[in-house]
């Protein structure tokens, strides 16, 4: 079996895209996922990409791709989706991610409503017609726990919304909790993995390299070898509270969490 291992372009910071691309390439890893921003950079157009790009800028970054021969396997799309303005960003930030190659399209929602219940059954059709699956992130309240995750996904009732699992989320937003014991009851709606580590303590800004934290990841895909989940992950290191940011910290993160994820014989 072959793990699907991408790099978040969250985990290279304000280098954004374009660092993620050349730093996959530098590890001999094959995929990224991409975050989409309600606003594209200026400076450097490749840096932080969104609806707003120009095509000639998207055109550059597929360029780009396909120099280093790098695929995007997921995107994150950031926008409002309480809003219909928001809804809207959205699906064109899911068609864009499409034109790169993603079929997974990773999104989150900050509250429980009527309205973002039907923006998201709405975002989940257009996304089913261009072939992308939606997945929502373990962010509360939508997803706080296994309890109010399997409650959203009978909610909605949608073939083509799912649940992208985050290693450390849970243990950001609750006190006590086995985020790998909540893992195991959503385990049927889990299509996309953000693999990160942490203390495993209440709104604890520490996400060092895999491997460096306590979370115990042979357990994690133990759990996931059961039904036959071997991707798409993404490696989402999103650093230290208060250390002091550089791309060589940003880059050695990724190399360092791609040794421990070969010690553990997940990655060959």
């Amino acid at each position: 079996m072959r793990r699907l291992i991408a790099v978040f372009t969250n985990t290279y910071g304000r280098w954004g895209a374009r660092q993620t691309v050349l730093g996959v390439a530098e590890l001999g890893l094959k995929h990224i996922e991409i975050g989409l921003q309600p606003e594209p950079s200026k400076d450097d157009p490749l840096v932080r990409l969104s609806d707003k790009s120009s095509p000639e800028s998207l055109q550059q970054f597929k360029a780009l791709l396909e120099e280093k021969d790098v695929r995007v396997s997921a995107a994150f799309g950031h926008a409002d989706i309480r809003t219909r303005e928001g809804l809207n960003k959205l699906i064109k930030q899911m068609e864009i991610a499409h034109s790169l190659g993603a079929r997974v399209f990773n999104v989150s929602a900050p509250e429980r409503t009527k309205t973002v219940y039907d923006h998201l059954l709405e975002l989940g059709e257009a996304a089913l017609f261009r072939g992308v699956l939606v997945c929502l992130e373990t962010h509360p309240p939508l997803f706080s726990s296994a309890d109010s995750g399997l409650q959203t996904m009978r909610d909605l009732k949608h073939s083509n919304i799912r649940i992208n699992f985050d290693t450390a989320n849970l243990y950001y937003y609750n006190e006590t909790i086995d985020a790998l014991a909540e893992l195991e009851r959503m385990l049927e709606y889990v299509r996309h993995v953000h693999l990160k580590d942490s203390r495993k303590k209440f709104e604890d800004w520490y996400f060092p390299a895999i491997g460096k934290g306590a979370i115990d990841f042979p357990r994690l895909f133990r759990i996931l070898d059961q039904v036959g989940f071997y991707g798409p992950f993404s490696l989402e290191l999103e650093g230290i509270k208060g250390e002091e940011d550089s791309l060589a910290l940003r880059h050695q993160r990724v190399a360092d969490s791609l040794a421990y994820l070969r010690d553990i014989g997940v990655v060959f």
